[in-house]
């Protein structure tokens, strides 16, 4: 019996060792090793990719975990506190930075950065460099994914001359691009239960996913923004001096007793939709208007089921000419309109993890992925997810034309680009707890648009339970992140 437990006693540690020479930044037959942790997706392909040829040329190994994305959050968290030093490099969505840099898990990049010619920083869109890249002052990852809503619609109908004069006659304008969000219920109203294109079906006003745990809190957030959030004031669902929900404040009210109002001109269904299935209805051509990431139009102009070639525009996200101020605590009308353009998930980064064992070769691994030209490349690959983010992404339309894009400005480029450079820009919660505070609100949301509960009441709710999580968080290091998040010394 002793033999054999001091012969499993063995065991256990060769395995041990093992494990050990492959740990993150270790060299196994001298070559150094990165280690690499992500969620399972197309993200993994700008690593796949890559991979190969940065190791021939660099004399490196570089080993790639994936999780599933629902548990990569908690296996990371798990690993950082424990400080197991498992992982050189993360790949990780931008909204976890709070918990990734607030908890001192990441290293700053400010150095590697600053004397990297190659990877020409001051390329990426200064929304992403600035404010996505940074947390407490110092750039903590590089961005290589620009995730965020603009609002896509359907233009053979306003192409019509009959089409034109009937909507005029009914609305008393001329039949346009939305620039508010009340011309844009016109607009869906309007097209809403008849087969206005004229190929033998009913088509209908707007199809956004609205379904509990369909991604729709993003999809809510990008409409209610411009209804509280005006330029140069900062916060947006926080109060950044005090950590006050602001999420009920009656701009937030209005934003979704419009949304639900839109269900009055939506293909039926959208409470029991997400993305996936929103994203398929358009393409087919079933509804003149939705909000979504890039790949709507990208799926309109590119994929070989798409019927809308060619009869779409991006828009950046429309807005309202009455904004409620919370500062004031009073309406404010505008003699612009306002918008508030939302960088909904905010896109996916790389970055040095406190443990990482060969930070120079690591960052150099980053560098290597995210020139522009190879950030061009993955952008332009539908297989990796990645939307632009930099300036020269932009620059370049042949490349979106040969894409599948007819009209690349007019279909996708210019909305990105506007939505990029707005100064009201708005990025997505990266705090801890983001999570916590969103599946509130989705709960929140669905019971409104489910009549459940009125609009108001929804979120009072929401706003009770998000000071619940803040307090179990503790109210003053929340506080904190919270303006770190924002830019708020």
């Amino acid at each position: 019996m002793k033999t054999r437990v001091r012969f499993l006693f063995i065991l256990l540690a060769g395995v041990l060792c093992v494990c050990a020479a492959f740990a993150g930044g270790e060299k196994e037959a001298g070559i150094p090793r990165i280690v690499i942790a992500t969620a399972e997706g197309p993200m993994t392909w700008t690593v796949e990719n890559y991979k190969q040829e940065f190791e021939r040329a660099n004399n490196c190994q570089i080993e790639l975990i994936t999780f599933p994305f629902g548990e990569y959050y908690q296996k990371m968290m798990t690993s950082f506190t424990l400080g197991s030093g498992a992982y050189d490099m993360v790949l990780f969505p931008v909204g976890y930075v709070g918990d990734f840099a607030g908890g001192g898990y990441l290293l700053s990049l400010d150095e590697y950065i600053n004397n990297d010619a190659d990877i020409q920083w001051n390329d990426i869109m200064p929304v992403y460099r600035e404010r996505i890249a940074s947390w407490g002052g110092e750039t903590v990852c590089v961005p290589i994914d620009g995730d965020l809503h603009t609002t896509v619609v359907r233009i053979e109908l306003m192409e019509n001359a009959e089409h034109r004069r009937k909507f005029k006659e009914k609305y008393g304008y001329e039949i346009q691009l939305p620039d508010t969000w009340e011309q844009y219920y016109d607009l869906c109203e309007f097209a809403h239960n008849w087969d206005w294109d004229g190929d033998g079906k009913t088509e209908y006003g707007a199809g956004e996913a609205q379904n509990k745990g369909g991604q729709s809190y993003w999809i809510f957030l990008s409409r209610a923004l411009s209804y509280t959030c005006i330029a140069g004031q900062p916060g947006t669902v926080f109060d950044p001096d005090t950590m006050k929900p602001l999420i009920n404040n009656p701009g937030f009210v209005q934003a979704l007793e419009d949304w639900k109002k839109l269900l009055n001109v939506s293909i039926p269904g959208t409470t029991n939709m997400d993305v996936t299935e929103t994203r398929e209805i358009y393409i087919s051509g079933d509804v003149l208007g939705t909000i979504d990431w890039g790949d709507v139009p990208q799926l309109s102009a590119s994929a070989p089921e798409s019927r809308i070639k060619g009869q779409f525009a991006t828009i950046i996200n429309p807005g309202v000419t009455k904004v409620w101020n919370w500062k004031t605590n009073k309406w404010q009308d505008f003699p612009q309109v306002n918008k508030a353009p939302f960088l909904a998930f905010g896109g996916w980064a790389f970055g040095l993890t406190s443990t990482c064992k060969a930070p120079e070769l690591a960052y150099k691994f980053i560098s290597y992925v995210s020139t522009p030209e190879r950030s061009l490349e993955a952008v332009l690959n539908p297989r990796s997810a990645r939307q632009p983010y930099r300036k020269s992404h932009f620059a370049n339309l042949e490349k979106w034309k040969e894409f599948g894009f007819s009209d690349p400005a007019e279909e996708y480029i210019d909305a990105v680009d506007e939505t990029l450079a707005h100064p009201n820009v708005r990025a997505d919660l990266r705090i801890p707890g983001t999570g916590r505070y969103y599946d509130a609100l989705d709960v929140g949301i669905a019971r409104a648009l489910a009549g459940e509960i009125s609009a108001k009441q929804a979120l009072d709710e929401v706003a009770a339970r998000w000071d619940e999580i803040t307090n179990e968080l503790g109210r003053e290091s929340q506080l904190k992140y919270y303006r770190d998040s924002i830019g708020v010394q």
